[in-house]
């Protein structure tokens, strides 16, 4: 229904992707994040009706409790465990009022608006998310998750200081295979960061700079 699997776990089914090994595709994590743009389709809601689904694995998920209420059901978390379902959309122009609507409308949730975040889903790849069972999903391209991940981690204030060096972890491991493996989805992935505006390009700049301080 037009669903990308971002975050951690859609690194690992990139990686796999690949046919590499990274050591920073070992990384534990107890999210799912899912992002999506409204798109304009018809559907039987008890098909495609997140929570339902939710409701299958038998994990006890249930909403979170939201500082804004017309987020409530865009985040359900496992009734044991830190583990969280995190329905995500892209953020563009200003951003929203306290109380105003942002969803998911084919998935009938509402949805966290993310800056930055249409660009990491544009134009995704069909992918096999491994575990008990095989899971077809769709992942985002690698370069352009690689330059996404430089961009977030300059967003990422003092707190998350260990998630910024993540980001930078994984575009880092990214990038090294990418020049090797398809040098010019890489150099496009730039390109494209770039060319949409001043503050594009000082993020991703300032990513670049911060992931060579760390790694070399």
């Amino acid at each position: 229904m037009g669903g990308v699997l971002v975050g951690t776990i859609a690194y690992r089914c990139i990686v796999n992707l690949l046919g590499v090994k990274l050591l920073s595709a070992s990384a534990v994590t107890a999210d799912v994040d899912i992002a999506g743009k409204t798109v304009p389709v018809a559907v039987i809601p008890e098909v495609v009706c997140p929570q339902t689904a939710l409701e299958r694995l038998e994990m006890g998920f249930s909403p979170m409790m939201e500082a804004d209420p017309t987020l409530y059901g865009s985040r359900f978390k496992a009734r044991e465990g830190e583990f969280k379902v995190e329905f995500l959309t892209p953020l563009t122009g200003r951003n929203p009022a306290t109380g105003q609507l942002t969803e998911i409308r084919q998935l009938g949730v509402p949805a966290i608006p993310l800056r930055f975040l249409d660009y990491l889903i544009e134009e995704p790849l069909p992918a096999v998310a491994l575990g008990r069972r095989p899971v077809l999903v769709r992942v985002p391209q690698p370069a352009r998750y690689a330059v996404h991940k430089l961009i977030v981690a300059r967003e990422r204030t003092k707190p998350f200081a260990l998630k910024a060096q993540k980001d930078l972890e994984q575009s880092f491991d990214l990038q090294k295979v990418l020049e090797k493996l398809d040098p010019e989805s890489l150099a496009d992935a730039f390109k494209d960061a770039r060319k949409k505006g001043p503050g594009w390009r000082k993020r991703v700049d300032a990513g670049q700079e911060a992931m060579r301080r760390m790694f070399g």
